[in-house]
C-alpha cells in the first residue's frame, strides 16, 4: 500500500465530513477502518471506508458479515429504523480472484434491518474507480489533482488533523447543546416543594381538603369566584409523601436536563406554562381538588420533544428513545389509573411543547416560528379559559354545588341561593335542595326548609344530613317521635357520627316516657 491510497483515503472522509455534513461514528485503532453518518435525518446510509489490500474475494464475504453485524449496533446508537453499511474499500488492487458476487447486496436474516454493500477502489484503475465512487456515494468527490504528482507524508497528514479537527468540533457543538445553564432553577423549586409539603404536614397534613384548599389547590368554584392564582399555585403542593416522593424525582431526572438545554430563564418559562396549561385542562374536564407538579413535569418531556423536532438526529444519538419510553409508560400509568388527574398531565404535555416552541432553543432563531407559536398558544389558551369561564357559570351542576358551599362557608348566602335557584323545583338536584333547606333553616323559615329537605331525601334515599336536620326542624316544632325517627335514620346511614348521637340523646330526654 503506497501514499496514494492513505491520502485518497483521508482526502475522502476531509470531504465527506466537511462538504457533506458526516461525522465519524468509530474507527479502529490504526485508523485503517472508519464509520461515517450523516446529520441528516432522513439518510439512512453509513459510509464505512477501509484501507488495505484486500487479497482473496472470501475476505470480503467475512468483512462484510463483520459489516452488518457492527452496522446494528450503529443503527441501535443512532436511533435509526433501517440502515445500509456502504463500506469503500481503498486499495491498490483488487482481490485476485472473481469478486463480483461478494460486492452485491447483502443482507442477514438476523439483522433484518441492515443492508450492506460494498466498492472497490482500486487506484490502479483510478480514473474508472473515481467514477464508480461517484455513483456508489450519490456524492462528487474529488481525487488527486493528477495521477503522477508525489505525495508527501506531510499532505496526508494534514488531512487527518483537518478532518479529525472538524469531526470535534462536532462534537464540541453537540456538547454546547446541553450546556446552556446550569439546574439552579431545579434544584429550587425540589426544595420548595419539599418546604411547602412539611408546612401542610404541620397543618392539618397534606392529604387534608381543607388544608390543600386553603394553600392553593387547583378548586374550580373559587377559581371561577377569581381566584386565578389557582391556576399555578397546585403546581408546589403535592398530596401525600409518596406523591411528592415521585414528583421530586422526576423533576431531578427531567428538569436537569432541560434546564441545561434551554437554559434558566427558558426554563422558568416552560415549568410554569406547563403547570397552568395542566391545571386549566384539569379545571375544564376534572371536577375534583387536585394539586402536584405532575402537570408541570410532563411539560418539560413536551419541551425535550421539540428538542428532539429541533435537533432530530443529535435526540436520537443521545436520549431520545430513552425519553419517547419514559413518556409512554407515564401516559399509561396516567390512563391506567382512575386517581391520576390525566387532564392534567396531558394539558401539561402540550403546554410544555408549546411554551417550548415560544421560547425556542439558544441556538436556534426561527422568529416566525416563535411568533405563530406565541399566537396559537395565546388564541388556544384564551378560547379555554373563555369556554371553561362561561360553561362554570351556565350550568355545571358539580362546579355549582362545590360554589355555592363555599358561598355558604363564606357567609355569603344570596349568592349561594343565586347559585342554588336554577336547581330548584324541578329536576333531581338533591344537592341543591339540601343546600336551599339549610339556607331557609338558617332564616327560621321552617316550612320552606322542611320542603327542601323533604325534597332532597325524596331525590337521594341515602342522605343522613338531610334527614338529620329534618329531625331538628321536627324538634324546634316539639313533634318529637318525628325527630326522633329522623335522626335515627341519619344515625342508621351514619352510624359513626357522633354529633347525630348526642342530639339524638337530648330529643329523647324532652320525650314525654
Amino acid at each position: 500500500m503506497s501514499l496514494k491510497e492513505e491520502y485518497l483515503y483521508w482526502s475522502f472522509i476531509n470531504q465527506l465530513i466537511k462538504k457533506y455534513d458526516y461525522r465519524f461514528v468509530s474507527a479502529s485503532e490504526d485508523q485503517t477502518e472508519i464509520w461515517l453518518a450523516s446529520d441528516a435525518i432522513k439518510e439512512s446510509n453509513l459510509i464505512r471506508l477501509k484501507l488495505g489490500d484486500l487479497g482473496w474475494a472470501n475476505n470480503l464475504r467475512k468483512d462484510q458479515h463483520m459489516a452488518v453485524r457492527n452496522g446494528e449496533k450503529v443503527r441501535r446508537f443512532l436511533g435509526k429504523k433501517a440502515v445500509t453499511v456502504k463500506t469503500v474499500y481503498i486499495s491498490t488492487y483488487a482481490p485476485v480472484d472473481d469478486y463480483s458476487e461478494v460486492t452485491k447486496r447483502y443482507e442477514e436474516p438476523e439483522y433484518p434491518r441492515v443492508q450492506a454493500e460494498s466498492l472497490v477502489f482500486q487506484t490502479a484503475a483510478l480514473e474508472e474507480s473515481m467514477d464508480d465512487l461517484g455513483r456508489f456515494l450519490s456524492y462528487s468527490l474529488e481525487g488527486l489533482n493528477k495521477e503522477s504528482e508525489p505525495i508527501e507524508e506531510d499532505e496526508i497528514q494534514h488531512l487527518k488533523q483537518s478532518s479529525l479537527s472538524a469531526s470535534y468540533q462536532k462534537v464540541q457543538k453537540d456538547e454546547a447543546v446541553f450546556q446552556q445553564g446550569k439546574p439552579v432553577l431545579t434544584y429550587l423549586l425540589m426544595a420548595l416543594q419539599v418546604v411547602v409539603f412539611i408546612i401542610l404536614e404541620m397543618r392539618c397534613g397534606s392529604t387534608n381538603t381543607q388544608t390543600l384548599i386553603e394553600f392553593g389547590a387547583k378548586y374550580n368554584p373559587l377559581i371561577l369566584t377569581g381566584e386565578w392564582w389557582r391556576f399555578f399555585t397546585p403546581i408546589f403542593l403535592h398530596i401525600g409523601f409518596v406523591h411528592l416522593a415521585l414528583n421530586t424525582l422526576s423533576l431531578y431526572f427531567v428538569g436537569t436536563i432541560v434546564e441545561r438545554i434551554y437554559g434558566s430563564a427558558r426554563f422558568f418559562v416552560i415549568y410554569f406554562y406547563a403547570g397552568f396549561a395542566g391545571t386549566l385542562l384539569s379545571f375544564l374536564l376534572v371536577p375534583n381538588i387536585s394539586a402536584g407538579a405532575s402537570g408541570a413535569i410532563f411539560g418539560l418531556l413536551g419541551a425535550l420533544l421539540f428538542f428532539g423536532v429541533a435537533y432530530p438526529n443529535l435526540f436520537f444519538r443521545t436520549m431520545g428513545w430513552n425519553v419517547i419510553i419514559i413518556l409512554l409508560i407515564n401516559l399509561v400509568i396516567t390512563f391506567s389509573a382512575s386517581a391520576i388527574d390525566s387532564a392534567g398531565h396531558i394539558g401539561g404535555l402540550i403546554g410544555g411543547f408549546l411554551a417550548a416552541a415560544i421560547v425556542g432553543l439558544p441556538e436556534k432563531r426561527k422568529l416566525v416560528w416563535r411568533f405563530a407559536s406565541l399566537l396559537v398558544t395565546i388564541a388556544v389558551t384564551a378560547g379555554l379559559l373563555f369556554y371553561g369561564f362561561s360553561a362554570g357559570a351556565n350550568g355545571s351542576y358539580e362546579m355549582d354545588m362545590g360554589l355555592a358551599q363555599e358561598y355558604i362557608q363564606q357567609g355569603s348566602y344570596e349568592q349561594a341561593y343565586e347559585t342554588l335557584e336554577k336547581y330548584l323545583g324541578e329536576g333531581d338536584y338533591p344537592e341543591a335542595n339540601f343546600y336551599a333547606g339549610y339556607l331557609e333553616f338558617r332564616e327560621g323559615r321552617l316550612s320552606q326548609a322542611e320542603d327542601y329537605f323533604l325534597a332532597a331525601i325524596t331525590q337521594r334515599k341515602e342522605f343522613p344530613e338531610a334527614y338529620y336536620n329534618l329531625g331538628l326542624i321536627y324538634w324546634q316544632r316539639n313533634e318529637l317521635d318525628l325527630a326522633v325517627d329522623h335522626i335515627e335514620k341519619a344515625i342508621e346511614q351514619d352510624p359513626d357520627n357522633e354529633d347525630f348521637q348526642k342530639v339524638l340523646d337530648q330529643v329523647k330526654q324532652n320525650s314525654p316516657s
